[in-house]
């Protein structure tokens, strides 16, 4: 494994404001209001998938590749802010450990 750089005092204030940032997302009033319109939005592929297997249809391949694309990419979006105060904590960490 490569060994980690360490950051200069601006890229880590710059990665602790970005990462506070991103976190910050999940605690804004209207979150819940998107991850309830993403799921909205999988639940009618869900039932679109639903419909037409158990009607004896297929769903076309470029059909199926935008459903998951859509469904793995917004996935990810929505775990970015969650995810991205773990993932600081984590960094900072090894920083510390590389420094001592």
């Amino acid at each position: 494994m490569r060994p980690r750089r360490r950051l200069s005092d601006a890229e880590r204030r710059k990665l602790v404001i970005v990462e506070g940032e991103l976190s910050a997302l999940a605690q804004h009033p209207s979150w819940p209001t998107l991850e309830a319109a993403v799921q909205q939005r999988i639940d009618k592929f869900e039932k679109e998938i639903a419909v037409k297997v158990f009607g004896g249809s297929t769903i076309d391949v470029e059909r199926q590749h935008f459903i998951r694309g859509f469904v793995k990419g917004i996935q990810y979006v929505l775990a970015v802010p969650t995810g991205a105060e773990a993932s600081l904590e984590a960094y900072l960490k090894s920083q510390e450990e590389v420094a001592s």
